[in-house]
């Protein structure tokens, strides 16, 4: 088999355009704890950081939105709560999210605001982190949104919990 050379292929970079009301264009990241420009308060203000016991671990979660039905973000391999509302393509979903249902979002044991943890937890002990939060938040049910290593936990949890499951989105 005859093998190529590869070859530079020219990268198009996009234009940075000014920021235009109502979209997220090039704009500095806006730190939770600030207002907009506008005097009004960014959601993440008002939104404590809380903890849940799992096992003899402490996971950091947060509450935003009060939609009519609860919404658990189930993150991938890191999270950060505080870091999310510093990135305005972040801080953005979270808002659109928290605009429609009770946005419940938590730290990964091991990352974030979490305890840190001794070893590499099992799918079950994370997925059970899961559980421990909806406890700690009042969430009796919700829809769960994982995305990259939230999905197994995710679909974990909707197989073990059938009851405090009312739909899955899995993403990546």
């Amino acid at each position: 088999m005859q093998t190529r050379p590869l070859t530079a292929v020219p990268v198009r970079r996009p234009k940075k355009l000014p920021a235009k009301p109502g979209t997220l264009g090039t704009v500095e990241p806006v730190r939770h704890s600030t207002t907009t420009p506008g005097g009004t308060a960014r959601l993440g203000v008002d939104a404590p950081i809380h903890y849940a016991k799992s096992g003899d671990v402490n996971i950091a979660y947060q509450v935003t939105g009060d939609g009519p039905f609860d919404l658990v973000l189930v993150p991938g391999f890191v999270s950060h709560l505080d870091n999310d509302w510093d990135h305005p393509a972040s801080a953005h979903l979270l808002e659109r999210l928290s605009a429609f249902a009770r946005l419940i979002r938590f730290d990964k044991r091991g990352t974030g605001l979490s305890d840190r943890s001794v070893g590499l937890p099992d799918l079950e002990t994370r997925m059970d982190d899961v559980r421990a939060v909806m406890d700690a938040a009042g969430s009796e049910s919700a829809a769960l949104f994982g995305y990259s290593e939230g999905g197994p936990m995710s679909m974990l949890f909707a197989a073990t919990y059938p009851q405090r499951v009312r739909a899955l989105v899995l993403y990546g």
